[in-house]
């Protein structure tokens, strides 16, 4: 009876030792000024993006053929596009498109990884080797050849976007978690729990899990840039979303016949809007860096 509780006091002390360096590592990430610039930045282009439309009743797809490639005026403020659109209301549409398909991307793209990483870490032997040899064939074919097939072999929309950009990014974060695991099989409060009689999905999800959350989190904050980055650089190519679903790489694209001396309004903003997108993830990716990693966070 006395081995059962020690067994049961084991797991239990790694369970709660995971969540209290996740509460400090918490504390310290919200007291990093890149964190607080990355939220601001992130939280004005969510309001940008989603409340603006709320004040600002354009509609995005509507042409004024009476005002085509205009700078801004009373009637549309950031001016109008090659066919008459608003640019300020492509803006706000097409970053409700943008961020959306950037996040999605990334958190399944993460939900692959981490799943593939528990299981191949776990089951170990033969099947863990094949796993990650399969791993390695895939990182060793150039990721845009991969992005171009699948973009030719399926109907562009937001949800094959989602989806491509999902498949060829996981590998990573599959790695990290494998790594991971494998660090963690032999610990005491594992091996505790085993004793107990856990089931292979309980030490999967109740211990492996929360204690590779922080190396999760960091990857995919930084891969969120990637997959915006990445469905921007597809519409720009027109390969990417629909031409006519407004989002940021469009608006690139369209403005491309143009120059900056005589239609600015199409070019600077669009393109600001994306830097700062790329900044705030870059912030907050830095900021769950340093306050994750021990190392980093020991010498702050």
């Amino acid at each position: 009876m006395s081995a059962q509780l020690k067994l049961e006091d084991s797991a239990g002390a790694g369970l709660a030792n995971a969540e209290k360096g996740l509460s400090r590592e918490w504390r310290a990430f919200w007291r990093n000024p890149l964190a607080v610039a990355g939220v601001v930045i992130l939280a004005f282009l969510v309001l940008f993006s989603w409340a603006g439309p709320l004040f600002y009743h354009v509609n995005p797809k509507a042409l004024d053929l009476a005002h085509i490639v205009s700078p801004p005026f009373a009637g549309h403020i950031l001016g109008t596009d090659g066919v008459g659109r608003d640019q300020l209301a492509q803006l706000m549409w097409g970053g409700q498109l943008s961020l959306l398909v950037g996040f999605a991307a990334a958190v399944a793209g993460m939900a692959i990884g981490v799943i593939y990483g528990l299981v191949s870490a776990e089951l170990g032997g033969w099947v863990d080797t094949v796993l990650m040899r399969f791993v390695d064939v895939t990182l060793a074919v150039p990721g845009i050849y991969l992005l171009l097939l699948l973009d030719s072999m399926l109907s562009p929309n937001s949800f094959t976007m989602i989806f491509i950009i999902a498949v060829t990014s996981w590998q990573g974060i599959a790695r990290i978690v494998r790594g991971e695991v494998l660090s963690l099989r032999t610990r005491d409060f594992v091996e505790a729990a085993r004793a107990e009689g856990a089931s292979w999905g309980r030490v999967m999800f109740r211990h492996y899990l929360p204690n590779t959350l922080g190396p999760i989190i960091v990857y995919t904050t930084f891969s969120v840039g990637g997959a915006i980055l990445t469905v921007a650089g597809l519409s720009f190519l027109g390969l990417g979303l629909p031409p006519n679903d407004p989002n940021w790489g469009t608006s690139i694209a369209n403005a491309m016949s143009y120059t900056f001396q005589n239609a600015w309004w199409l070019i600077y903003p669009p393109g600001i809007l994306i830097v700062l997108a790329e900044l705030a993830v870059n912030f907050l990716g830095d900021a769950f860096n340093a306050a994750f990693d021990p190392r980093l966070r020991g010498s702050r």
